[in-house]
């Protein structure tokens, strides 16, 4: 045993002696731990602080890209706002005009027609994922004029079809006049094509006018193809 330390009995521990000739005994491990614990909260603390910091860092603003987006489709609230609010001078319609106009509107019937110009479509990819076969993509195939040729039922059911770059297509879908927001799928008229196209017309009603965007793609998802097209009653 080195000078200056004795054996403690109650820890079997060597004691340090004090300059004063008391022997400074080293606390438990019990108090030690204790210790510790009672200290492991404000670590926890400082630690969660740091991340939260950390995690509301603002990130840099990332370039725009990928394709434009779909014409907006009026809420269920802004119709019913819309049909429930009566013109100046005009009184309110009963409810169960405004119930029947939803389901129907017998004035949009008939047949309305469009032309469309496709150009390539843009696909978002994630960061740093090249896609070499879509890459190789030029854009000239399944490309330029077109015509959609859309009959409207009384019921908004709705009926078409569509010829030129995209090929030959029959529609099927829906104006909901309520909302006066068109939704039609996309079928070729051939799926045995090669590149045959299937895909959405989506857009809304206003002045007359259905402003709509088509988006097709063929059987690999390879060709991407889009148009706008402006729909008006014949």
């Amino acid at each position: 045993m080195r000078p200056g330390l004795t054996l403690d009995p109650a820890l079997r521990r060597p004691a340090e002696l004090s300059p004063c000739g008391r022997v400074d005994r080293p606390r438990p491990v019990r108090e030690q731990e204790s210790s510790a614990w009672r200290r492991w909260p404000s670590a926890v603390v400082v630690t969660l602080l740091a991340l939260s910091s950390f995690g509301c860092e603002s990130k840099p603003d990332l370039p725009e890209k990928g394709p434009p987006p779909l014409p907006a489709r009026p809420t269920a609230a802004d119709a019913t706002t819309a049909s429930a609010a009566p013109a100046a001078g005009e009184s309110a319609a009963p409810a169960g005009s405004i119930a029947a106009s939803t389901a129907g509107d017998a004035s949009l019937a008939g047949t309305w027609e469009g032309s469309y110009d496709a150009k390539k479509g843009a696909v978002v990819l994630p960061d740093r994922v090249k896609d070499k076969t879509r890459g190789s993509d030029d854009g000239k195939l399944a490309s330029g004029p077109g015509k959609v040729e859309l009959t409207i039922l009384p019921t908004g059911e709705v009926r078409g079809k569509a010829t030129g770059a995209l090929g030959e297509a029959r529609l099927t879908g829906r104006l909901d006049s309520g909302s006066a927001y068109l939704s039609v799928s996309w079928y070729p008229e051939d799926a045995t094509k090669p590149n045959a196209m299937t895909g959405v017309l989506l857009g809304p009603l206003k002045d007359g006018v259905i402003s709509a965007m088509i988006r097709v793609a063929g059987p690999d998802a390879v060709l991407v193809r889009e148009a706008k097209v402006e729909l008006k009653k014949r």
